[in-house]
């Protein structure tokens, strides 16, 4: 409102109306309204008339003694008029002035160890960073059982898991790789006296094995327990141990020579540490790998410690439906129930050799 004031003012000064102008300029200065005064008095500088109202003119000189030295001297600096050459040296004095302002800055904050320690703690957290973001991918792929893929490692030239082995069942018969063909293996190898994760390992296969069985049968595949610490694991112990488990576990135990070779063929490690000589209280340090071996007895996949239970009886299904739709249409020793299992939601009808339909199929 007092802004309106200021406008009309200067518009009566304009048109030689300084009486009405006046009258504005006092009712603005009683109602404290500074910037409708400087409007007017910018007005009556520029247009205003030599018969000008006493009062306007004495409010607008008033407005002008309350400047300041400094203020009045901006504006006289504002309202010169610089040539070409000037205006290019003043803005080369203001750039000198912010390159020299700048380089002092940088000194300054070079100087104070202040700015050092900023420094240190920048770099701290972003290696901190970087390290968290490569932790984070490591667990990932613990835990991910889709950045776990595993290739057949049975190929030419490469290295070759499983072979001929020759063991004993608990009731002394003889097991052969041989003999074990034509059902998926799932193999484990440990000793009786270990303290925690064989149990644990043992633990998880047990439940594998009571989901397996209802999902595909137990006639298709068979767990098996190595035993690795010949010089202990009598049949008597290995069949106390198993009580523990699931009773479909097969225990295999062999002299120190089979279990050597048996070991060697599936790439495991164990030893004894030296230092426990004769005595029996001692620890065996082993690889901890549960081996996926198919019908034809060549190696599928693996899992470790990493995984829970519900990802490795996903690794196994996963690998036994692959098998069989990987077999060729017309081959008649493709198993449709377990091709036909939809373990990912994805239906997968095979037709069987001489049906004309899916339905046929199911029948």
């Amino acid at each position: 409102f007092l802004y309106f004031i200021g406008v009309d003012a200067a518009l009566m000064l304009c048109t030689r109306r300084a009486a009405c102008a006046g009258a504005l300029l006092r009712a603005a200065t009683h109602s404290r309204g500074a910037p409708a005064v400087a409007v007017a008095a910018f007005a009556g500088r520029r247009w205003g008339s030599s018969n000008e109202d006493p009062t306007a003119v004495e409010l607008i000189g008033g407005l002008n003694q309350t400047k300041s030295a400094s203020t009045l001297a901006v504006e006289k600096r504002e309202q010169k008029i610089f040539s070409m050459e000037e205006y290019v040296k003043r803005d080369q004095e203001h750039t000198d002035f912010a390159k020299r302002k700048s380089k002092t800055d940088v000194q300054n904050a070079m100087d104070n160890p202040i700015w050092l320690l900023y420094g240190l703690a920048a770099m701290a957290a972003v290696s901190m960073y970087v390290v968290m973001c490569v932790r984070l991918r490591n667990e990932k792929k613990r835990f991910d059982p889709k950045m776990r893929a595993v290739h057949t490692m049975d190929v030419d030239g490469g290295p070759s898991i499983g072979g001929p082995f020759e063991m004993r069942d608990l009731d002394g018969n003889v097991v052969t790789d041989e003999s074990l063909k034509g059902k998926w293996l799932y193999i484990y190898f440990g000793f009786t006296n270990c303290p925690d994760v064989c149990p644990q390992e043992m633990s998880k296969m047990t439940r594998v094995i009571t989901q397996l069985d209802k999902k595909v049968g137990r006639h298709r595949w068979q767990p098996l327990f190595i035993s690795i610490d010949p010089r202990r694991d009598t049949p008597e112990a290995i069949r106390e141990y198993l009580r523990d488990f699931h009773p479909r576990i097969m225990g295999l135990w062999g002299d120190a020579e089979q279990t050597e070779k048996c070991a060697r063929e599936y790439r495991v490690y164990y030893a004894v540490p030296d230092e426990f000589g004769d005595s029996p209280d001692y620890l065996i340090d082993h690889s901890i790998v549960q081996y996926i071996m198919d019908p034809n007895g060549k190696f599928s996949d693996y899992t470790t410690k990493e995984f829970t239970w519900f990802e490795s009886y996903n690794k196994i299904l996963r690998r036994m439906i692959q098998f069989e739709q990987n077999k060729g249409a017309d081959d008649p020793s493709v198993d449709l129930d377990i091709a036909n299992l939809d373990i990912f939601h994805l239906k997968r009808q095979r037709k069987a050799p001489g049906a004309k339909d899916a339905e046929d199929a199911d029948a």
